[in-house]
């Protein structure tokens, strides 16, 4: 009994190292060793074309323009991720749009920071001059309050947003509308101004 568990053990393994060494010799001949130099230059030339034809993305940034807003799209450097996306959107967004004689967006406002949240919420973080320097009546700061929302949601995928100045919940932004919840529930709301 031992005799032939040791012979059938002793097939087995012959039988493996063929199918090692048989898959070994098949490789050497189907793809000779200076094969793979060949191979590696072709893919990287077009890693290389692939890269110039991508380097670039298309974001959309929404502007208050009164009685509504006015969305437009810019070519940004493209980047890899929803928080490198944000930022390179919200710093789109402080810029103003390109056709307006004055930008809607108060003066001197810095964006500080971007956050995802594991709630699902993207924070943006402004500088003081962002509630500091809005001068508007209630539907300039409703106008603006929506264009942070759809300039975020357009360009990432997130649940909702929520405003911070300089890192902190505020209350408002201009006294007409509370600003310290995720802004979602008040931009989607339809609101008439008479």
């Amino acid at each position: 009994m031992k005799d032939r568990n040791g012979l059938l053990f002793a097939i087995v393994a012959v039988f493996i190292l063929l199918l090692f060494g048989g898959g070994y010799v098949y490789l050497l001949k189907v793809r000779p060793p200076h094969m793979p130099r060949q191979v590696r230059s072709v893919k990287a030339e077009n890693v290389q074309s692939a890269e110039t034809v991508e380097e670039t993305m298309t974001i959309k940034l929404y502007f208050p323009a009164r009685p509504g807003l006015k969305m437009e799209q810019r070519e940004i450097p493209r980047v890899f991720s929803q928080k490198k996306t944000l930022r390179a959107a919200m710093e789109e967004f402080i810029r103003g749009p390109r056709t307006a004689e004055e930008n809607p967006v108060p003066r001197d406002t810095v964006l500080l920071g971007v956050f995802m949240g594991s709630d699902g919420v993207a924070y943006v973080n402004f500088s003081e001059d962002f509630r500091r320097n809005f001068h508007g009546d209630v539907l300039d700061e409703f106008l603006l309050l929506r264009a942070v929302y759809e300039s975020v949601i357009s360009n990432i995928q997130v649940d909702d947003v929520k405003i911070l100045v300089d890192g902190k919940e505020t209350d408002s932004i201009g006294g007409h509308f509370f600003a310290i919840h995720p802004l979602k529930q008040l931009v989607t709301q339809e609101i008439r101004f008479d």
